[in-house]
């Protein structure tokens, strides 16, 4: 499970497999694994959902990912990413990305 949010220290750690995150109220603390695990699995798999999660969905999947979300840093040497997503989440996408 991935927790991995933009800022914190674990989407910079390179050298641990997981790490605690303490999030604020009210989302409760948790653990992630980081980026070298994430990028060393043979299957990744992103759930999306939601209208608010579409412009952040568009600028990995479209935009390169300017800002470095970390999902968008998620690229598994030698396996997949598969995005699960729903149609509110991916409503910026292309027809290209996303055929309706």
């Amino acid at each position: 499970m991935a927790s991995l949010f933009p800022g914190s220290a674990a989407v910079n750690e390179r050298r641990k497999v997981a790490m605690p995150i303490h999030a604020e109220a009210p989302k409760p603390d948790r653990v992630t694994l980081t980026l070298p695990v994430l990028n060393n699995a043979s299957r990744v798999i992103f759930l999306a959902s939601g209208r608010e999660k579409a412009a952040v969905l568009h600028e990995i999947m479209e935009d390169g990912n300017p800002k470095h979300y970390p999902a968008g840093l998620v690229k598994p040497v030698h396996g997949h990413v598969t995005w699960l997503v729903d149609r509110a989440a991916a409503s910026l996408l292309s027809e290209q990305t996303f055929p309706r």
